[in-house]
């Protein structure tokens, strides 16, 4: 196996390519942003492949953007969000899900997180929780339990989990006391909003060969994928790297981006609206 990165515009590069000039037959398999289904069916610039004809393998991880608030911030649960009680929110670029969540909640929710722009990566933005310079971010659930900082931060009573994204709140004893954000929408259009932000994590990591690549040679791709992330040697480096997976075949995948294709066309251009810059 030989790894090639085709860097740029955030991995927007990597997927054009492998839709218009890598072979069909195969022999070339593509990793990039799960964001990318969704910015094609906001009408994204850029995009120059159809994510649903692409032939979806596999993603790595399932999971949920949660957001954490520091314990002595205004902020002592979603609810006073809702209340409209200051919150600052360091986040990256429009693009990420670090972004585009916490602007999301603001449209569909009408909450009023201030939005700190320009921070490089999720470890800048923890950087600045334990710091005092915001109030909290929105990130993988699954990072932050994988994280050690994350973790620590929560032990040490510096920062808590105040909403997850989706529909259901996951089984933790860290999440007991937190809503999901779909049961706090009020109307369609908010619940739309924010079940098409939250696609996206579901399929974090995905795999995909163009779309000619014959049906027979997906299903052996497809069972080598599942077959991976059974394995025993696998699971067990994982684990030592500190690494979770919580993969989801390729039918599945396909299935959520289908999902986010189908999004209702007001809802998608109230969302480019409000992401695309």
């Amino acid at each position: 196996m030989l790894v090639q990165s085709r860097a740029g515009a955030g991995g927007l590069i990597a997927a054009n390519t492998i839709y218009n000039t890598e072979p069909g037959d195969g022999t070339v398999i593509g990793s990039f942003g799960e964001t990318f289904p969704l910015r094609q069916a906001m009408g994204a610039p850029g995009i120059q492949f159809d994510s649903t004809r692409y032939q979806w393998i596999g993603s790595a991880i399932d999971t949920a953007i949660a957001c954490v608030a520091r314990t002595d911030s205004p902020v002592a649960s979603f609810q006073d969000v809702l209340d409209g009680k200051p919150f600052t929110v360091g986040t990256m670029a429009p693009g990420s899900t670090i972004y585009d969540t916490p602007a999301i909640l603001n449209a569909a929710l009408n909450t009023q997180m201030k939005l700190v722009r320009g921070f490089e990566g999720v470890a800048t933005i923890v950087n600045a929780a334990e710091a005092k310079e915001v109030d909290g971010y929105c990130a993988s659930w699954l990072a932050m339990l994988t994280t050690g900082r994350h973790l620590q931060l929560f032990d040490a009573g510096v920062l808590k989990p105040i909403l997850i994204m989706g529909d259901h709140v996951p089984n933790h004893p860290r999440l007991k006391p937190v809503p999901a954000a779909e049961a706090l929408a009020k109307g369609d259009e908010a619940k739309q909003l924010l079940r098409a932000m939250h696609a996206p994590s579901q399929i974090t990591n995905p795999y995909v060969v163009h779309p000619q690549v014959p049906k027979d040679r997906v299903e052996a791709l497809r069972r080598a994928f599942s077959a991976a992330f059974a394995d025993a040697e696998f699971i067990a480096d994982a684990k030592k790297s500190r690494i979770e997976f919580s993969p989801s075949s390729g039918e599945k995948v396909t299935q959520i981006v289908q999902s986010i294709m189908k999004t209702s066309p007001a809802v998608l251009a109230k969302m480019k609206s409000i992401l695309v810059q």
